[in-house]
């Protein structure tokens, strides 16, 4: 590769006008496409998903409001509570501010007040079809209270009392009901109202406690049209300062989604201004004191340039579509592409010569530029789409810069002038000159490593996307205040099916497996009646009206006692004698058109019936493994399973991430090298360095989520470009003689002071998801810089040197493995030849036919049977030393003295063996030890005379 692009060089150097006309026409048509690409914005794009996950959450979503916005109204002084006429006032006020800002209706159902008299026209219809919506349980409940004598007279005089108070809209419905015998359809009917949880007043909604009220309306826009949400804000804020300036001491804040986004996409655009600010100015300071001419830096800046169109052109063939958020990433991605000018220019100094500067940075750039390729390349077969486009652009445009560096940028780029001072970036703090400072330095990292690596485990995915939010301290106090009233369901059981009957069929089957299960159901399931159901519940009436016939003759006499006319209650008397029909599904569109908010989902797939149970964690998952799989048609989840799978997701796209990456990364480096040690050389710091970020970021409770778990790839992007070319400075100084490593961490110094600088700026970032960003950052660019720093030199010494000399061939692994197979049989043998030595011993017989190793009391240590004879010819030495002294006088020698005897004696040179006998020949002339043993076995008299 090196002598193609020394040729297209050679050839474009005699042409650099066509070179030139090139670029900036490739320049033109990447403008062009910018200009005519589409993005989108949406954060979610970011999460994994799955067919259950999307199913999951797509009812979830629709259920709970995402399209919803509250106006939460409150005193500005926390300590004062306001009255309730005050905030409903100042809820007018808004409205009617809001609805003059509102030019172009926006918002066509803003909510300020409950709508009573829909609310009640559907009450009144449910009673004036009562038959349909009875239940087992209600007829259970009539039967005993009609069995009670005096159950209608008192009913009545209650009736009676309620209508003497102030009207209320719901002695309407008393017509229908004057025992009170239907109520619990309407006690049903109200717990699916959406502001069940708080307290209507004079039709305005408040807190249980009273102290903030509401209102509010659906946004025809999604979280991700961010220009329509920022308009729909500001319309809001504005309708919120009309109203303070006439209410100064009530403060309304809006909460919603789409809010809440605006709030994040107005952080982050504040945060990235100042951080970009602060970098760009910190960074073009070390770039101008480094090179000392502006051409460098524009010739860096085209090199980006030419990489990002590059990308981008090549997005606007692969996508219909790409993210702003993969774009904005980008400043990730500009920090490994701004490696390859960077080196090469500071190359060029070294050198003084464009061409050889080219030959020699061409292999070390290509091989980090494909290993960095190759990485983000594996982020395409992940679920997420937008990580699927952000390895796509990030590939693209690594590759479109390293090809401006090694095509274009020789042509333009001018050595400087010999002996020109620069800024000299060194960050090679520590001093490892010799042996005992290498290792010292080495069994610190090799602790430190395995207790990281054991924190490493720990770290841990937050899913919660709550916490990567940007909320002002008024906005999470109204979601929790939201949250708070509203009751929090533990299980979704949803019925889905093509059509409403279909999707009502099967919530049937469903609501019968739960009833039997005895859970809380709260649901429309009642209210959508299939034919089957309704004919169930009409036969169920007409054997209610023929076992009480007479029922509402007996309550006449009754009600004329109370002094209530013959005709009060007719409509009670009329709904008992009426015959009632199975009707179609357009008869009850009254109720079913204001109840199917939050509790239906219709879309292009079919419909969906949401049923809600309030059961704790094991009821809750009991309940879950019941429905799923055993109900066709139904399914069911808790808000803990989504996050749970999107935990377990995105820890499956973290591993895939990490093991994947880094076998990429490995098997390339292995094929660019060509030898394994050297690709072992170069992976070691980006497995080291991996582990040290693992474990930092869990002691210092930094946790992974969508946004910096991006940066998985980047460290394995930068971390292999620098240990590429400190392993090339190294081979280099090796093999070649050329002493170009310290001109190399120059380079990684430069361009990773550039990287921490350029995104470690963001750690002032208010914004969570930016602010993680450079967390990860700085702690993963000081491992990465540190470990390529030190590692490979280290190793590679051991490798190449010893005793500070040039080994006579460097260490291989087939080497190593052919010292390590011998020492291993070594081992082997002398662990066969002990065990082998030692029943030898033990089971030898002497001349007498007594085993060796059956010794009896030794006279001199007086152990019984010892086992070990070297142990007891050291005792003989001992007993000859006191016998010359004349200390002992024994008639019969000791066998381990024995023994000691019978060596020397049948030793041809008449030499004991061993340290015992030499001992023994030291101080007993070979003819004293045959007196000896010729005396002990009887051949000579006993002497008394010492020896």
């Amino acid at each position: 590769m090196t002598k193609l692009f020394d040729r297209i060089f050679c050839f474009l150097s005699r042409h650099k006008l066509l070179a030139l006309l090139a670029v900036a026409a490739f320049i033109a048509v990447g403008i062009g496409v910018a200009l005519n690409m589409e993005y989108e914005e949406d954060i979610s794009k970011f999460l994994p998903e799955n067919e259950e996950q999307k199913k999951n959450k797509t009812v979830y979503e629709s259920v709970s409001d995402q399209q919803k916005v509250a106006v939460i109204f409150t005193s500005a002084d926390t300590a004062r509570v306001m009255a309730a006429d005050t905030l409903t006032e100042a809820m007018e006020t808004f409205a009617a501010a809001f609805e003059a800002i509102d030019t172009a209706g926006i918002v066509e159902n803003m909510t300020v007040a409950v709508d009573d008299a829909s609310a009640f026209e559907m009450v009144e219809f449910v009673y004036a079809n009562i038959p349909y919506f009875l239940q087992d349980a209600d007829y259970r409940r009539i039967d005993s209270l009609l069995a009670q004598k005096e159950y209608a007279a008192e009913q009545l005089r209650r009736d009676k009392e309620q209508l003497q108070m102030p009207a209320t809209p719901l002695i309407s419905v008393m017509r229908y009901d004057p025992l009170g015998l239907f109520s619990p359809v309407a006690q049903r009917l109200g717990q699916l109202s959406p502001d069940a949880g708080f307290d209507i007043r004079d039709g305005y909604v408040f807190t249980a406690d009273g102290k903030n009220s509401l209102m509010y309306f659906d946004t025809p826009f999604g979280m991700v049209e961010s220009k329509d949400n920022q308009r729909l804000t500001d319309m809001l804020s504005q309708a919120a300062d009309s109203m303070a300036a006439q209410w100064p001491g009530v403060k309304a804040t809006p909460v919603g989604s789409s809010v809440i986004a605006v709030g994040n996409a107005s952080q982050i655009k504040r945060d990235s201004l100042i951080a970009m600010t602060l970098s760009v100015v910190v960074i073009l300071l070390l770039l101008v004191l480094h090179y000392r001419r502006l051409s460098d830096l524009w010739h860096i800046a085209a090199s980006i340039l030419f990489g990002w169109l590059f990308a981008l052109t090549g997005m606007y063939f692969f996508r219909d579509s790409v993210s702003v958020i993969v774009l904005g990433l980008g400043s990730v991605i500009i920090g490994i592409c701004v490696n390859y000018p960077l080196h090469y220019l500071d190359h060029l100094i070294e050198t003084g010569d464009t061409r050889r500067a080219l030959r020699d940075m061409t292999a070390p750039l290509l091989i980090g530029n494909i290993t960095t390729v190759a990485a983000f390349l594996c982020l395409v077969w992940l679920d997420a789409k937008a990580m699927r486009d952000l390895g796509l652009f990030g590939s693209l445009m690594l590759v479109g810069t390293i090809l401006f560096v090694l095509l274009f940028l020789p042509l333009f780029a001018k050595p400087h002038s010999p002996g020109k001072a620069r800024l000299n970036i060194n960050v090679d703090f520590l001093s490892l000159d010799n042996k005992r400072q290498r290792r010292l330095f080495m069994t610190l990292t090799m602790l430190l490593t395995v207790v990281f690596g054991y924190f490493s485990l720990k770290t841990t995915f937050d899913s919660n996307l709550q916490n990567i939010n940007y909320m002002t301290a008024d906005q999470r106090q109204g979601l929790e205040l939201m949250s708070g009233n509203m009751p929090s369901p533990g299980v979704y059981a949803v019925a889905e099916g093509k059509t409403r009957q279909e999707a009502a069929q099967v919530n049937d089957s469903l609501t019968h497996v739960l009833s039997s299960n005895h859970a809380a159901v709260r649901g429309i399931g009642a209210y959508l009646l299939t034919p089957e159901k309704q004919q169930e519940r009409l036969d169920k009436w007409k054997e209610f009206t023929e076992t009480h016939p007479d029922l509402y003759s007996k309550l006449l006499p009754a009600m004329t006692a109370e002094g209530f006319a013959a005709d009060a209650f007719s409509p009670f008397g009329e709904l008992l004698h009426k015959d009632f029909e199975v009707e179609d599904e357009d008869y009850f569109s009254t109720l079913t058109s204001q109840i199917t908010t939050g509790y239906m989902v219709e879309n292009d797939e079919g419909v969906k019936i949401v049923n809600y149970i309030t059961a704790d964690e094991a009821l809750s998952d009991s309940l879950c493994a019941k429905v799923n799989g055993a109900v066709p048609g139904a399914f069911a989840f808790t808000p803990r399973d989504i996050s749970s799978s999107l935990v377990t997701m995105l820890n499956d796209s973290f591993n895939y991430i990490g093991f994947v990456c880094g076998f990429v990364v490995f098997f390339f480096l292995w094929l660019s090298f060509g030898r394994m040690e050297l690709s072992l050389l170069s992976f070691l710091p980006l497995a080291v360095s991996w582990l040290w970020i693992l474990g930092l970021m869990y002691l210092f409770g930094v946790k992974f989520n969508i946004v910096n778990i991006i940066l998985a790839t980047f460290i394995f992007g930068q971390g292999d470009d620098y240990t590429i070319f400190i392993t090339e400075g190294l081979i280099d100084g090796y093999a070649r003689g050329k002493e170009q490593l310290k001109s190399y961490k120059r380079s990684v110094a430069l361009s990773a002071v550039v990287m921490f600088v350029g995104i470690g700026t963001l750690i002032f970032a208010k914004h969570p998801a930016l602010r993680s960003l450079a967390q990860v950052t700085v702690i993963g660019m000081f491992t990465v810089v540190m470990m390529a720093y030190y590692l490979p030199p280290i190793v590679f010494r051991w490798m190449t040197m010893k005793n500070d000399r040039k080994r006579m061939v460097p260490l291989t692994l087939p080497r190593l493995g052919r010292t390590v197979l011998a020492f291993t049989v070594f081992l082997l043998l002398m662990l066969g030849l002990k065990v082998y030595t030692w029943f030898y011993f033990l089971f030898k017989k002497d001349e007498e036919g007594y085993p060796s190793g059956d010794m009896q009391v030794c006279q001199i240590c007086d152990e019984q049977n010892p086992r070990r004879e070297y142990r007891h010819l050291r005792h003989a030495c001992q007993y000859f030393r006191h016998s010359e002294c004349g200390g002992v006088q024994p008639s019969v020698a000791p066998r381990p003295l024995r023994t000691a005897l019978l060596v020397a004696k049948n030793s041809v040179s008449h030499k004991p063996v061993g340290l015992a006998q030499s001992f023994l020949w030291q101080h007993n002339p070979p003819s004293e030890f045959h007196t000896r043993e010729r005396r002990h076995r009887g051949e000579l008299a006993q002497d008394t005379t010492p020896v």
